[in-house]
């Protein structure tokens, strides 16, 4: 990640605000485990466009002790919305053309958005309905 991002140890730690920048070397070598303070920090530098599922990922593979605990208390579910929801937001950010629409213009293009999105919403129901209906050699589901 420090890499990719052109960083150097040095550059990383003061960054993030370590006093000890081998500190970095230490953490990329798995010799010390990541604190959610640091996962917070790091996120704050390489997590710009999606600081949440940054802290999210980071979490899961740097520290899988406190994502479980994170689980097991539900935020696992809320960081997820979250992350969905930036998701969508990123297809509209993505195009430059819907940033320059009237409010009319928007107003028309979210009504399609939503139609399809229910659309797709109806049919993965369709979907999962019928692979149900193969389990069940082609009975319904109990509270289908």
């Amino acid at each position: 990640m420090r890499e990719k991002a052109g960083l150097t140890i040095t550059e990383l730690g003061a960054a993030i605000d370590l006093e000890d920048p081998s500190l970095v070397e230490a953490l990329e070598n798995g010799r010390i485990a990541l604190s959610f303070e640091l996962i917070l920090r790091l996120a704050a530098v390489f997590g710009r466009k999606d600081p949440v599922g940054f802290v999210m990922g980071l979490t899961r593979t740097a520290n899988p002790a406190l994502w479980k605990s994170l689980e097991d208390l539900g935020v696992g579910k809320l960081v997820l919305q979250s992350v969905r929801e930036h998701q969508f937001v990123n297809v509209y950010r993505s195009n430059d053309q819907a940033r320059a629409l009237s409010d009319e213009e928007f107003a028309e293009i979210l009504g399609f958005t939503q139609a399809a999105f229910e659309m797709a919403m109806a049919q993965r129901e369709r979907s999962r309905l019928r692979q149900q209906g193969r389990q069940t050699g082609g009975r319904p589901a109990a509270g289908a």
